[in-house]
């Protein structure tokens, strides 16, 4: 409707312009007829004049000249005669001069003539008309022409606008209004704007876009769908192999409480217990087959495929967990592992991802002590900047070992997927890539500190509130 509006804005000042520039130029030809039609007439008029002044000068005197001119100044309308001794400009060959005064109020027009060529002592006749009705008839010329000017753009404008919007305005803002769904997402609708005009092909350009948009976006969703079962298969790979390299530790940590079952088991089966010391026995063996049953449950449900939630998790019995499923791997390798920082730490994160991160990055670091060490898990809060630039307060869950450290040409590579400095039988290298990934989605990162022959820090950052 505004684009509309100014073309017919612009029509109206076009025609306007045009039709005053005509009118203009037909007043000033009308001024310049009426100029020469004037100085005609004042020249006809002075001839006869100056051709009486001769007669009665010549037959009465001087005298009787002035009074004749007098008398005809007096009894004349609007031009107004005078007996001057020299003009106020030169004379041509016919003893004529002329002077059109347009900055005069009003306007006048001014002619001298010699009254007697013979005799120049005799003077010049002067003869002065005030163009008043001129001036009226032209005054009123240009209010006419203004209002014709202004009333023939404002009829051409309205068409224009009528039409315009008709023809213009409609078609664009269905248009328009189509752009406006496509930009939300929405690609379904016909062609609306059924013309043959560049409007007709913009809407069909537009409905084909609309069309590609909608393939693209259904591709993309495809794709997308694809890469997300990709990772999240690729992650549950991973965490499968974390379950493997834990479930000999594991296994040697179920034997105990199996031996402690079956010993007290035989004894009551045997008859060797009896009285109180039975259910004392029996108490033993259900505290025993409570606690494989925690360690069990534990590893399956860090095993078992589930959905990414994020909600308010303590990450203190998170980094507890993560002691407790490595302490029969640290025990292997003789690496004590150390909790520090807070007991307790509210995140609002998924708490089977964040905790695979953790493990994951955990088992490396006792897998860098082949020959004993410490690992501490630090948690705690404070504010930091993301590699982005955003501040803001984040939890934080440090993982330090007293390892080799990382090689300065390594570090570069170290959450590269499938990247690894150990043997085949230790490792495929996506622990620490997932790693990195898992804390990606949750707005978070991992900050590396190394120092060969001292160990590593890997940090585990996360926002306190929901990304």
């Amino acid at each position: 409707m505004r684009l509309t509006f100014k073309l017919a804005l612009a029509l109206f000042l076009g025609v306007f312009a045009v039709h005053a520039t005509f009118a203009a130029s037909r007043i000033q030809r009308e001024t310049e007829l009426f100029e020469r039609d004037v100085l005609g007439e004042q020249q006809v008029i002075g001839l006869v004049l100056v051709q009486a002044l001769r007669g009665v000068w010549d037959e009465d005197g001087e005298a009787a000249a002035r009074t004749f001119l007098d008398q005809a100044d007096r009894h004349n309308g609007h031009q107004a005669f005078r007996w001057l001794g020299e003009p106020p400009s030169a004379l041509d060959a016919n003893g004529i001069a002329i002077r059109v005064d347009r900055d005069a109020e009003p306007m006048r027009v001014t002619t001298w003539m010699r009254v007697d060529a013979a005799h120049a002592d005799r003077g010049v006749l002067e003869i002065t008309d005030p163009l008043v009705e001129a001036e009226a008839y032209l005054a009123g010329s240009v209010q006419r022409a203004v209002a014709t000017s202004a009333l023939t753009a404002l009829v051409a404008a309205l068409i224009a606008l009528a039409a315009g919007t008709l023809l213009v305005g409609g078609p664009t803002r269905r248009i328009i209004e189509r752009a406006h769904r496509i930009g939300e997402g929405d690609f379904t609708g016909q062609i609306s704007v059924h013309s043959r005009d560049e409007l007709g092909a913009i809407d069909t350009e537009l409905h084909a876009v609309a069309g590609a948009l909608a393939e693209a976006r259904d591709r993309v969703e495809a794709e997308s769908h694809a890469r997300s079962q990709t990772v999240e298969q690729l992650r549950h790979a991973d965490r499968l192999a974390t379950v493997g390299r834990l479930a000999a530790g594991v296994a040697h940590e179920l034997g105990t409480p199996l031996n402690v079952v079956a010993a007290r088991a035989t004894m009551i089966a045997d008859g060797e217990v009896s009285g109180d010391e039975v259910p004392r026995n029996a108490t033993i063996i259900a505290t025993q087959a409570q606690r494989m049953s925690r360690i069990i449950r534990g590893l399956l449900q860090f095993a078992r495929t589930s959905t990414p939630t994020t909600e308010a998790t303590d990450l203190g019995p998170l980094c507890a967990e993560v002691t407790e499923f490595l302490a029969p791997m640290a025990k292997k390798s003789g690496v004590r592992i150390t909790r520090t920082g807070d007991d307790s730490r509210i995140a609002v994160v998924d708490r089977d991802q964040v905790l695979q991160a953790v493990l994951n990055i955990a088992m490396n670091g006792i897998q860098a002590m082949p020959d004993g060490g410490d690992l501490t898990v630090d948690l705690g809060a404070r504010h930091a900047t993301s590699p982005e630039g955003v501040e803001g307060e984040v939890a934080f869950i440090a993982v330090r070992d007293t390892g080799p450290g990382i090689a300065p040409e390594h570090r570069a590579h170290l959450f590269d997927p499938f990247f690894t400095t150990k043997d085949v039988s230790q490792g495929t290298g996506l622990g620490l890539s997932v790693s990195w990934g898992l804390i990606r989605d949750h707005g978070g990162w991992i900050d590396v500190e190394s120092e060969p022959g001292v160990g590593s820090c890997l940090t585990i950052l996360v926002p306190l509130e929901a990304s």
